[in-house]
């Protein structure tokens, strides 16, 4: 019986492609799963699910089981948002191919919400920086050119490099 089974015993087979059912079929229905992301998925379930949840049945995970394992990660262990959101998703997609194979009557993980990324102050330069920055002797002065249209025009790079003399005028 699936449900009898271990749940990071799971996670981790479901993660090994010559072992995984899921990861067959996607590669076979020509859809990607590269190595490089189930071996990404594999170390997050050997080394997060299976010490936390060790021999724990498949049976016994609960949404409210992994909302405070994921509690756990984000606030006792201090990972970053992102990092825990991989984890979220390493047992989002495996219970969800297990309840769509209909070895489980639903997903546990199906409701978990992922956690909102932090907002970094971005800096802004002040107008006195920003001053200062361009009073320096640059080196190439292309390069300053364009910092110079990114900061006081609001243009992109792919706009900068696309520009063409007869787009500037000449005051």
């Amino acid at each position: 019986d699936f449900e009898s089974g271990s749940f990071s015993e799971y996670l981790c087979d479901f993660w090994t492609p010559k072992k995984s059912l899921y990861i067959q079929e996607r590669r076979s229905h020509g859809h990607g799963c590269t190595e490089r992301y189930c071996d990404d998925m594999r170390r997050i379930a050997e080394g997060r699910f299976v010490p936390y949840f060790g021999s724990m049945k498949i049976a016994d995970i609960s949404e409210d089981v992994l909302n405070r394992f994921f509690m756990e990660l984000r606030n006792g262990q201090k990972l970053a948002a992102a990092t825990v959101n991989k984890s979220i998703v390493c047992a989002q997609v495996a219970l969800e191919f297990a309840k769509r194979k209909r070895w489980i009557a639903s997903s546990p993980a199906a409701g978990i919400e992922k956690f909102s990324a932090e907002q970094r102050d971005l800096g802004i330069p002040t107008d006195e920086e920003v001053s200062k920055l361009f009073r320096l002797d640059w080196h190439d002065p292309v390069s300053k050119m364009a910092n110079m249209r990114a900061a006081f025009c609001g243009m992109r790079i792919a706009e900068i490099q696309a520009l063409r003399f007869c787009d500037v005028e000449e005051h």
